[in-house]
Parts: structure tokens; sequence; C-alpha cells
């Protein structure tokens, strides 16, 4: 990136500036076969065949690889034509939302055959044009303006085929198209390893975590696994099961303290939009099974002054408990959360990362337990009411030494993947309009 280029000279077009030397073209005439919207399957026939890219995942992944999809029948004359290939563009006719029409996804690989439903448009380009360069472009705000012109003049909730095919885009050399999508992808990719790594450490600590608290297989004084090398257990009529000697039963709040929290007035200006984030049950659930490190509205320390809300700790466990029940993550540094949600601290005998995934293994007995007309809510009490093996405190924290390696990682990695977003998201719109030019050698 340090070979980047500004300053080159520009040209006006129907597009905007771009440099003089980059062309604009109608879309179609990149396209290798006419664009196709997918097939339309009845939920009677779906759940077995090849795997479908529904709207569902055209809006969960940018990139789709390689990923768990709805399965329909599809016959061998419509694998002619109905089948994905490696660059194929996919682009969504309609959306919910009107910022959602047009949204923008490439099919990189995936070990089966795939198709795409009939709510989706698939664009193959010919081999002289980077399907990677135009994902990019329609992921750019220059991009995403034209589709968002385009849905507004056809209807506000979907687009057609023929519309799409007719708008312009601008048409760098092939070796520039395939240098800058290769940096934007770089960063995608990074970003992607990030996620992957986080998904296998996140596992080995819930292996751990079962190994030990579940299993009864922690470490005996011998560093040998308690229960199958013949360590003492008693039975316990709480919880009808044989626990390890000199355990007790009780409840997460045997470990952890449960904090509160809640909402400044809203009508008030300057409780809001300052530097404390400030969770919502929302936040939470995008951040499921992590830590959190931002939320999407942020208040002042007049606003925790003035109202029911409170700074959390770093490494406080925030469960949501109303709506959508039992979503959680783990606080990056000090937040304040909303009261959708219950923060739980852990005790000097408890241990942080305890708290964290003894609450991962209580999520299920937690929707259970809900109850409410209109919302699912859990309350308090819910946390009492649900009897856990309190192991001793020195385990405890061996424990937090075993997996605090683990939990560090995954923070890492997700700052660093917010770190290569931000650069991706600076970089995209200054690529995508000429701005800087991406040196490209000579064969």
């Amino acid at each position: 990136m340090n070979n980047m280029m500004e300053g080159q000279r520009l040209k006006q077009s129907q597009i905007g500036v771009i440099p003089e030397d980059w062309k604009v073209k109608e879309f179609s005439a990149l396209f290798k076969v006419p664009l196709r919207n997918g097939l339309t399957r009845p939920t009677a026939v779906r759940g077995s065949g090849i795997k479908m890219v529904n709207m569902g995942e055209l809006f969960a992944y940018d990139r789709i690889r390689n990923i768990i999809m709805e399965r329909v029948p599809v016959s061998d004359k419509e694998k002619q034509d109905y089948l994905l290939s490696t660059g194929d563009l996919i682009f969504a006719r309609q959306s919910l939302l009107i910022s959602g029409v047009g949204k923008c996804s490439v099919f990189l690989e995936d070990d089966e055959e795939v198709t795409y439903e009939g709510h989706l448009i698939r664009v193959r380009l010919s081999e002289g044009y980077s399907p990677m360069f135009y994902y990019y472009f329609f992921k750019s705000e220059r991009g995403r303006t034209i589709i968002q012109g385009l849905s507004e003049q056809v209807a506000a909730s979907g687009i057609r085929g023929s519309d799409l095919a007719k708008i312009p885009v601008p048409v760098p050399s092939l070796p520039e198209q395939q240098s800058i999508s290769k940096i934007l992808s770089d960063l995608d990719s990074k970003i992607e390893i990030n996620q992957q790594m986080n998904k296998t450490l996140e596992a080995i600590g819930k292996a751990i975590f079962k190994h030990w608290f579940i299993d009864f297989e922690f470490p005996n004084d011998e560093g040998k696994p308690y229960k199958s090398s013949g360590g003492e257990m008693v039975h316990n009529e709480d919880l009808e099961e044989q626990i390890p000697k000199g355990w007790k039963i009780g409840s997460i709040l045997n470990c952890a303290d449960i904090l509160s929290g809640g909402t400044p007035k809203t009508g008030v200006a300057e409780y809001w939009g300052g530097e404390i984030p400030w969770v919502s049950a929302k936040d939470v659930t995008r951040s499921q099974g992590y830590f959190i490190l931002d939320s999407e509205r942020t208040i002042t320390q007049s606003g925790i002054d003035n109202s029911s809300a409170k700074l959390l700790p770093k490494n406080t466990t925030v469960v949501t408990a109303r709506g959508v029940v039992g979503s959680y993550c783990m606080l990056s540094r000090e937040m304040a959360i909303n009261q959708t949600n219950y923060g739980l601290k852990a005790k000097p005998e408890g241990g942080d990362f305890f708290v964290f995934f003894s609450i991962s293994n209580l999520v299920n007995q937690m929707k259970q337990r809900s109850y409410g007309t209109i919302f699912d809510t859990i309350t308090t009490k819910t946390f009492d009411d649900m009897k856990i093996p309190i192991p001793p405190s020195w385990l405890i924290r061996s424990f937090e030494e075993k997996v605090g390696n683990i939990m560090t990682k995954i923070l890492v990695n997700l700052q660093q993947s917010r770190s290569l977003d931000s650069i991706r998201n600076a970089l995209l719109p200054k690529l995508m309009s000429g701005k800087i030019r991406v040196p490209v050698e000579v064969r």
C-alpha cells in the first residue's frame, strides 16, 4: 500500500470524476452471459438436493464460500443455467429496507454444487473483467448510490435485472482492476481469518470448560483427569447427579454480582453522543459469544450521573434479558448497558471467564425459563433458580489462567479486524474513484 499514488489527472464522467485513462461502459457490456434471476422453490420441496443461496445468506455474507445453506431439488437441465461459478456476482432484487435493494455479494467457492433463489440476480462477467473489482465497486458509496437511484426510479422495494444491466460502471485496465481488488481482498481475507480463528479459540475455551466443569475431568493433583482417574464423587440430590467431593451446589450468583442498566433521558442532548459505549440488546446479539468493542449509541458522563445507567467494569459478562433472551458477550472495557440487559461481574472467589463460559452453558435454560405475553423476559430470579455445581476457588483460578491467553487472543483479533475494516472502508471510495492509483507492473 506504500506504492499508492495520489494526484492523478481526472475527468468528469456520467458516474462522477474518474481518471482520464478509465472508461465508462454499460454494465451489460461486461457480461459473459445475460444476467439471470434464480430459481423459485416452494417450502414443501426444500430440505434435500443441492445448496441454495437465499436472501439470508446474501445479507449475512459479502463473500460467499463453503457456508451452510438450505437444500433444494434441481434438475440436470436447470443446473445448466442456474449453478453458481467462482466469481459470480449476486444482487438482491428486493429487500424489506430500501438500503438493502441491490445489495451485492460475490460467490467465491464451495465444495459442492450451489444454486440461487428467485429473489436474487446473478451476473457473470467476461474474462477481461475482474469480478472482485466490481464486487467492491458495488460495495462502495459510489456504487451504492447508483443502485439506490435505480431502485428509486423503479420501486422502493426492488430493482429489475434489465435496469441493472444498463447502469454505467467504471472500467480501468484489467491489471489495475486486479491490483485494486487484491488490496481490498487481502484486507477482507485477513478479517475472515481472524473470524475463523476466533471461532476456533472460543470452541477450545468451551471444550475446556465442559471437560473441567461438566465432565469433571479437571486436572487432579497428579495432572490427570479427575473423574476417570478415580476421583471421589458424591451424589447430589438437587441435581440428581454425581459431583466431585468438596464441590457445592448454587447458582452463578454465588460466583458473580448481578448489575443492572438504565437509559438517560433521550430528550436531553448533553446525555448522548459522548465517549461511553451504551450497550443495547441489539449490540449484545451482534457480538454474540465474543467481546463487544463498541455500541451503536454512546452516552456522556453527565448521562451516567443523571440516570440509572452505570459504568460496568471490563470483562463483565452481559446477557440480554428481554426480547431475544440469552444472547451474551463480554465487555472489552468499561461500558454502560441499558435496562434490557444484565451484567454479571465475578466476585473475588469467582472468575470472569468462568462466569462467561458458565453463561454460555446456561443459555438454553434461560430461554426455557423466560416468560412474558409480548416479550420473552428473564429476571434476577432466573439466574438464582438455575443450579450448577460450584467448584472450589482454586480450581476456578486455574481455569482463569488456562483460558486467559485464549480470551486475550480473541480480543486482539477483534481489535485488529476492526482496524483492518476501518482501513478498507477508508481506501474503498478513493480506490474506486481513482483518487488513489495503484501502480501496475507492465509485463
